[in-house]
């Protein structure tokens, strides 16, 4: 775990080094040993988590977030577009979850277009690097969507290199 302090001492940034970190701090043994004050529970990080997305998305509502050339510019934004939802989802088994921030983001100018420029829900897969699924070793030949499988889709859609490394994998 690192953790940083700015300048003037009135920010902390904690960084978790591994999954088993995370799976310590919302354990039970945490909490008969001195790391006790670290203790956090799922639900109250969701519902934490499921704010700050939100948030940061809202902080938006006074621009145009597509005029920056890339989400890159705009940090934590793709995280914050994508995965509110699933934070959402945990959070509200929690009678203290609040959704007010979601109808904002929902009813506010540009709110819904903002996170639909950084995340559009119809289309998760807008992003993804097909080089990186097909050497994690993804199915090339799985059926489904309106092409059948991967291979005409690509086709489809001109996208000749992932034809070609599809093709390299033995799709069909």
């Amino acid at each position: 775990m690192d953790v940083e302090e700015d300048n003037e001492g009135t920010q902390t940034i904690v960084r978790l080094a591994h999954f088993s970190v995370k799976e310590y701090l919302v354990s039970e043994r945490i909490l008969q040993r001195d790391a006790i004050r670290y203790n956090t529970q799922e639900i109250n990080t969701n519902i934490s988590i499921y704010n700050d997305c939100l948030a940061y998305l809202l902080d938006f509502k006074e621009f145009d977030c597509s005029s920056f050339g890339s989400p890159v510019e705009i940090p934590l934004a793709e995280y914050a577009a994508e995965y509110w939802t699933k934070h959402a989802q945990i959070a509200e088994r929690y009678t203290r979850f609040n959704p007010n921030l979601t109808i904002e983001l929902l009813t506010k100018e540009n709110g819904l277009l903002n996170w639909i420029r950084l995340y559009d829900p119809d289309k998760p897969w807008k992003g993804a690097n097909p080089k990186m699924l097909l050497d994690k070793g993804a199915d090339v030949n799985a059926q489904k969507g309106e092409y059948g499988n991967a291979l005409p889709a690509a086709s489809n859609g001109g996208h000749d290199q992932v034809v070609q490394m599809l093709l390299d994998k033995g799709a069909m």
